[in-house]
């Protein structure tokens, strides 16, 4: 029963990694493996007393003997990538002709005819039946079988894989276990049955060697993914400051010509001073948003109505931009519940919406913030402008860090409120505003109070 039992840990374990990847045929091996242990189990009834268990074991055990002998070529073709061949094809339909006629009676086996044999020195005693001239060409085929499987398997011994070569060894193991059967049932050695022993020596010789190659994988796989990630953050390094230095490279010369020039040119003092804080304001709000976007996004959840959030949100954008007082609309319906979330946060992602929407190319009416319940744990606010809206050659792109189609914009507004609303388990989008414009919407669940 060990060997039963081995087996069907085997098939379940390489079943549940026939996923992963470089592990052809895993499933095919799984069958194998499972009609191994149901063969080793059916065999185990030829221990028992009883003729009539051993009857009906001698049956399913040549079924499953079929079964893992059709199997296996089907998962040496499929490891190897390959198509059977003309020959495996017909190895394979013999033995599931055989298999679909195991189960008749008398036709393979005698089994009107109990056979009693045994081994006196280890104390085995067998209840058996005597194969027919039908069956003892049935097992004459499976030899035949595994006899090209080793010869195939030996041929390449130098050049094989590691998996390769422990099938090599567990297919030598299932031959002589084999032959010593077939000697036992013909009288000429008096030995326990051993067949079972070498499917186990089978299944744990390359399920052994595949589950090393698995682990192996896993860890060359940890390996490529931490190269990926650091490549990947090096790249972003890199992009960040071929962007920042592009960006500030600008306000800076801005700022040289202005000094240069006021010191030529003394009367016009005023008029440059004013050039010199718009472009020292300028880098100002780029360090802003770029330590914005690269702080760790550790919240602090609280709960608060929206409204309040807006309307500070909106005295934000109103002590930045003067001239935009009465030029947002906002509208939150009945019955909204109260938001649980990073209050700071939440007020700066509706501060960078509510002012792209102020700042879009050709607006002409009002911006509206509307809010409403999607459903019982979710709420959406949208930000409303009716201005060009977003081209559809850049929809993709506008969440993205450092992209941007203002002058003088430095691409992480709207990048910062993706990040926002994902550390919230939000998330936020756009769609074009019926008659013109941009709609962003951000879906927001309602969570429990901390």
């Amino acid at each position: 029963m060990a060997a039963c039992l081995v087996g069907a840990l085997f098939a379940a374990v390489t079943l549940a990694i026939a996923s992963a990847p470089n592990t052809r045929g895993l499933r095919v091996f799984s069958l194998a493996c499972a009609c191994g242990a149901l063969y080793a189990a059916a065999n185990a009834t030829l221990a028992t007393s009883s003729f009539e268990a051993s009857r009906w074991g001698i049956r399913f055990g040549l079924l499953f003997t079929a079964l893992h002998a059709a199997s296996w070529f089907v998962y040496v073709a499929r490891r190897e990538g390959r198509k059977l061949f003309t020959y495996e094809r017909w190895f394979v339909g013999g033995c599931i002709a055989w298999a679909l006629v195991s189960l008749v009676p008398n036709l393979l086996y005698r089994s009107d005819e109990r056979w009693i044999h045994g081994v006196p020195s280890l104390g085995i005693h067998y209840v058996d039946a005597r194969s027919t001239a039908l069956g003892d060409v049935a097992f004459a085929f499976f030899g035949c079988g595994v006899t090209v499987l080793v010869w195939r398997s030996l041929r390449r011994i130098r050049t094989a894989s590691r998996t390769e070569r422990a099938e090599a060894v567990g297919l030598v193991a299932l031959m002589f276990s084999g032959l010593n059967d077939a000697l036992v049932t013909a009288d000429v050695i008096n030995s326990p049955y051993l067949l079972d022993l070498g499917y186990l020596a089978l299944v744990v010789a390359v399920a052994g060697a595949l589950t090393r190659r698995f682990v192996d994988n896993a860890k060359q796989l940890a390996t490529t993914q931490a190269e990926l990630i650091e490549r990947e953050r090096l790249a972003a390094l890199g992009e960040m400051s071929a962007v920042v230095a592009h960006e500030v490279r600008n306000p800076v010369a801005v700022i040289f010509n202005a000094a240069a020039s006021m010191r030529k040119n003394p009367d016009q003092r005023d008029q440059l001073l004013r050039i010199v804080e718009e472009e020292a304001g300028r880098l100002k709000q780029m360090v802003t948003d770029l330590l914005d976007f690269a702080r760790p996004a550790s919240l602090h959840f609280v709960e608060e109505p929206l409204a309040p959030i807006i309307e500070s949100a909106l005295d934000a954008v109103r002590r930045a931009n003067p001239n935009t007082t009465t030029e947002v609309d906002v509208s939150i319906e009945a019955g909204v519940p109260d938001l649980v979330c990073d209050v700071q946060l939440m007020r700066q992602a509706i501060v960078n919406l509510v002012s792209n929407a102020l700042q879009s190319p050709e607006r002409k009416g009002r911006v509206k913030i509307t809010v409403g319940a999607m459903s019982r744990d979710r709420i959406v606010l949208n930000v409303i402008d009716d201005g060009t809206g977003v081209a559809n050659d850049v929809a993709d792109r506008i969440f993205s860090p450092f992209f941007t189609t203002r002058a003088t914009g430095t691409g992480l507004g709207l990048a910062v409120v993706r990040r926002i609303v994902q550390a919230h388990g939000g998330e936020v989008g756009h769609r074009e505003t019926p008659g013109g414009g941009a709609t962003f919407e951000v879906q927001l669940p309602v969570r429990p109070a901390a």
